[in-house]
């Protein structure tokens, strides 16, 4: 073999070994891991504000009259005053752990609502079949991880106050809501113990046939909330937009409409589309600004949020 053959085939060679490294390292270029988006809590992804658990917070109130079925109504006459509830939080407690590593979550809240309305004599009375009202606007548990409300069970131990929520009751100490985060599922309970009552009907004044009369509504809860020990994803929320004689017809037009369903669905033995489809809303697990089926589109800032751990001991 001559000297210029053995060249081209050194050549060659050389040539051959830089075009297999020139693949392989472009391979294992390819071959890099993809980088993993990271999954933003809800609470930072909506960068919703978390405000002190140890202030008070107030929201507007707008009372009115109902009749003797509890349905807000249009009293002749009557005129109430926009108002505003005052919240505030306290007694933060841990109970023992339990044999799957949870533990009960409490703690209280009070709310006091005062009241002023006056009356026209000419064309009213207190005697006439009505009475002075507001819808009670509770604190929602929600986590912040998922932005999802935990379902509740709310228990009324005095006070007679009405709930008009459709979701079915349970025979269970709580209800109870599965949680997926993480590659984690948790199933978290809440129950709400509410107390109500009222100061006293008192006339603060009579001017040419116009009477002014104020109360004050107070409301006590106490909150258990079910959930592994340490769990930092404990948080709550009350709407700023408040309560209103609207809200309540709303919801009672709601509640009118499914039980007719209902009904309907028991005469005929099948269930319309309308009736699946509100089935579906009620059982399932809404986002803290998802929309209901009833109310308006929410943002993150129509809320108050505070996280439970940071509620007074």
């Amino acid at each position: 073999m001559n000297k210029k053959k053995k060249v081209l085939i050194i050549v060659g060679i050389i040539l051959l070994i830089l075009i297999v490294l020139i693949v392989f390292l472009l391979l294992k270029g390819n071959n890099k891991p993809k980088k993993v988006k990271e999954i933003k809590p809800y609470i930072e992804e909506k960068s919703i504000k978390i405000e002190s658990a140890k202030d008070e917070i107030s929201i507007q109130y707008s009372p009115y009259a109902r009749d003797k079925n509890k349905t807000p109504i249009d009293a002749d006459g009557v005129v109430f005053e926009k108002t505003k509830g005052t919240y505030k939080f306290y007694d933060y407690k841990v109970g023992e752990e339990d044999e799957n590593g949870y533990v009960t979550y409490s703690y209280k809240y009070d709310l006091v609502v005062p009241i002023t309305y006056t009356i026209d004599t000419s064309k009213n009375s207190l005697n006439n079949g009505w009475s002075r009202s507001y819808a009670f606007l509770g604190a929602n548990v929600f986590d912040y991880y998922t932005g999802e409300l935990y379902r509740e069970k709310n228990e009324s131990i005095t006070g007679n106050i009405t709930y008009r929520d459709l979701i079915n009751p349970t025979d269970e100490d709580m209800q109870y809501t599965d949680i997926t985060w993480n590659k984690k599922t948790y199933k978290i309970g809440v129950r709400n113990e509410i107390s109500s009552k009222w100061d006293g009907n008192h006339q603060v004044s009579s001017n040419n046939g116009i009477d002014t009369y104020s109360d004050t509504n107070r409301v006590s809860v106490i909150t258990y909330i079910y959930a592994p020990k340490d769990y930092d994803g404990l948080v709550i929320s009350l709407s700023k937009k408040g309560t209103s004689k609207d809200m309540v017809l709303k919801q009672i037009e709601e509640n009118n409409k499914y039980n007719n369903l209902l009904k309907e669905y028991e005469t005929t033995g099948e269930k319309s589309k309308e009736l699946e489809e509100y089935e579906k809303n009620l059982n399932r697990v809404y986002k803290l600004l998802d929309s209901r089926y009833f109310d308006s589109k929410r943002t993150k800032d129509d809320f108050y949020v505070i996280r439970v751990n940071d509620i007074i001991k």
